[in-house]
């Protein structure tokens, strides 16, 4: 500090209060940066949390139907004569309670080709497994398997199949029991539909392929079979079981990038499906921006109020010591005569 000491007054308190300053903005820099890093941590919590609380809710409705199809598969395995218009109909009531609207329910050989049917649809009842050709790879602990979106009838209606193995008679010759669920019209679709996240908010279900099953307003509305715009991106998360949140570019134009979402997506477990929490930067982040405004223009006003205050203090004080010194070479001059005006009753009032 000896550097100092050359130096006058007024530029030596004006170094030392640019220096306290200089770090009392530092520190609330960096204090303001993670109180809105923080914000926005929370923000994107909230969003996966709001995720996988409708990810538990639709994988619970999906167990449930499963429980429900493998109770009525057993009544079917290695039946001579099983009562299968009772036992679609007693599925269709069980469903019914589950909030889960059945399009059809199918009981077919290997081939799909139906053995019986209880459809919505006019067309064709058999069942065209080359849709699903997972399932010939899948294990027995793997059913009830719940397939991506299709389309059946003759409106091609989008529905989901959820399919189990069972022997048919006492041949041993397997085949497949199924169950066609419209999801426009089942608690899956219509669960979240209520949903509201601000103005540009949205939640989507998609399945394996990446094809949106179910989207709340106020999104884009809704076509059959409509892809994802991040369908790749969903799928590769499906398969690898991982949740993720952060912000992504919104796609709704093949050839434009238009904004900026914030996005968390969650797997499910029941079905190879994911639900996408979506909602615009700009809103999602405007609370974690305000605090940044807030911060800024809290800590401007600060700094200029010390400002303030530092500037009376050093021309309070400097301006009585220039005073004291002009008085002093005056005195060593020789006049003894002229008095020294009075300053207070601080330190420097007693000097004078």
């Amino acid at each position: 500090m000896k550097f100092l000491t050359n130096l006058s007054l007024w530029t030596k308190i004006t170094i030392l209060t640019t220096v306290g300053l200089a770090l009392c903005i530092i520190v609330f820099s960096i204090l303001g940066l993670r109180a809105v890093n923080e914000a926005t941590d929370a923000m994107l919590q909230d969003r996966l949390t709001t995720a996988s609380l409708i990810a538990d809710f639709i994988d619970e409705s999906l167990s449930r139907a499963s429980s429900q199809l493998q109770r009525s598969s057993q009544l079917i395995d290695n039946n001579a004569s099983p009562d299968y218009k009772t036992i679609a109909s007693d599925l269709d009531n069980a469903y019914d309670q589950l909030s889960i609207h059945l399009y059809g329910v199918y009981v077919v050989d290997a081939a799909g080709k139906s053995i019986y049917v209880q459809s919505e649809s006019q067309g064709s009842n058999d069942l065209d497994l080359q849709l699903f050709p997972e399932t010939y790879t899948m294990t027995p602990a793997q059913f009830p398997y719940v397939t991506r979106a299709v389309p059946v009838g003759p409106s091609n209606t989008p529905v989901v199949f959820l399919m189990n193995p069972v022997t048919l008679g006492n041949s041993g010759a397997k085949g497949w029991m199924a169950v066609a669920i419209d999801l426009a019209q089942s608690n899956i679709g219509i669960f979240i539909r209520p949903l509201k996240l601000g103005q540009t908010g949205y939640v989507e279900v998609v399945d394996q392929s990446g094809v949106v099953i179910s989207r709340t307003e106020p999104g884009p509305k809704l076509q059959p079979f409509e892809k994802s715009d991040h369908s790749d991106r969903f799928a590769a998360l499906i398969n690898a079981g991982k949740p993720t949140q952060g912000v992504c570019h919104t796609c709704h134009l093949p050839t434009q990038r238009v904004s900026q979402d914030v996005l968390a997506f969650v797997p499910m477990t029941e079905a190879h499906w994911g639900v996408v929490v979506r909602q615009s930067e700009t809103e999602a982040l405007a609370p974690a921006h305000k605090l940044s405004q807030n911060l800024f223009l809290y800590g401007l006003g600060i700094i200029v109020v010390a400002l303030l205050f530092v500037v009376l203090t050093v021309r309070n004080v400097g301006g009585r010591i220039k005073t004291l010194t002009v008085a002093s070479r005056r005195i060593a001059g020789g006049d003894l005569a002229s008095p020294v005006k009075e300053m207070g009753k601080d330190e420097i009032g007693v000097l004078a």
